[in-house]
């Protein structure tokens, strides 16, 4: 029998963060999420579907702490 007890505790996201307010904090995390993260977010290995560091995609942080931005006309991640 194996017992898996555990908790996963996240920062909240969607504030400033340390930095001088949120939009600085919310260009900082696209630049991380397009430059390492941006494959496994999105259902697509095609890289046209990852905002890059600059791009204005609608950028945010949504529901769970997920990172949500619009592309080619959808939304993402899928």
């Amino acid at each position: 029998m194996i017992i898996d007890v555990h908790a996963h505790a996240f920062s909240h996201h969607m504030g400033a963060s340390g930095y001088k307010d949120v939009p600085t904090h919310l260009k900082a995390q696209q630049a991380r999420m397009a430059n390492f993260w941006g494959r496994i977010l999105t259902n697509t290995l095609d890289p046209k579907y990852i905002p890059g560091p600059e791009e204005d995609v609608n950028f945010r942080v949504g529901k769970y702490g997920r990172y949500d931005w619009n592309k080619h006309g959808k939304e993402y991640p899928l």
